[in-house]
């Protein structure tokens, strides 16, 4: 990894919310404001990244099958 010497004391990077409909949670995030990267695919499943207002790192994911 090479984002640990860079993240502030009480920051927060990869933190995975499982999610049912990545696409309607994508888009329903996005309408909202957040900004969310492409959804990639994975073997362990689709997913989508963001950061909330303190700059904390976020994973949407959606398991496969």
């Amino acid at each position: 990894m090479t984002w640990f010497d860079a993240m502030r004391p009480g920051g927060l990077q990869g933190v995975m919310l499982n999610s049912t409909d990545i696409d309607r949670d994508c888009s329903d995030l996005a309408a909202r404001g957040l900004e969310m990267t492409e959804i990639k695919q994975e073997p362990w499943g689709r997913y989508s990244m963001f950061k909330d207002p303190d700059g904390n790192g976020w994973v949407l994911r959606q398991p496969p099958g």
